[in-house]
């Protein structure tokens, strides 16, 4: 009797399938984590947007490299080593805030996506295209990856 408070509350959260509680990606991002999965190495590292969890308050769109394309994000709001990771989510808030920051050295894939920073989203995708370290290895009208061309990684 005293866990039943807590078995209807969860059952009421897992039995809500609205729309409020689902995740939806645009058909472009979602192309580029496809890309993302196919061209890159289990292993490799991306730069994303340092976008909030989805379950987190207030709530986010989450990271997409991350889920759908199963990468690690070393910028991302859901790292497990939190300390560690914040001091380059601030440098990733920077960089897609439009300030000229470089990329760290351990990252080999950048992912660009109007979704996720429409306001810089532009400006971003023109300095990426310039910069001749990185090659843009798939680019659809709302979202781009970009590949490190020399790896800073042994």
């Amino acid at each position: 009797m005293v866990a039943l408070p807590t078995a209807v509350a969860g059952t009421a959260w897992v039995g809500n399938f609205g729309d409020a509680n689902t995740t939806l990606i645009p058909g472009d991002d979602m192309r580029a984590m496809e890309d993302l999965r196919a061209q890159s190495d289990a292993r490799d590292v991306v730069w994303q947007y340092p976008e909030n969890p989805f379950l987190a308050y207030p709530s986010g769109r989450d990271a997409w490299a991350a889920i759908v394309a199963g990468r690690t994000v070393i910028n991302s709001q859901r790292a497990t080593d939190y300390a560690a990771a914040e001091p380059m989510i601030a440098l990733s808030e920077r960089f897609f805030a439009g300030d000229n920051v470089p990329v760290p050295a351990q990252v080999d894939w950048v992912y660009l996506s109007r979704a996720l920073h429409p306001a810089s989203y532009n400006a971003l995708l023109a300095r990426m295209q310039k910069d001749t370290g990185w090659l843009q290895a798939s680019c659809y009208a709302d979202a781009c990856l970009f590949s490190r061309v020399r790896s800073a990684r042994p």
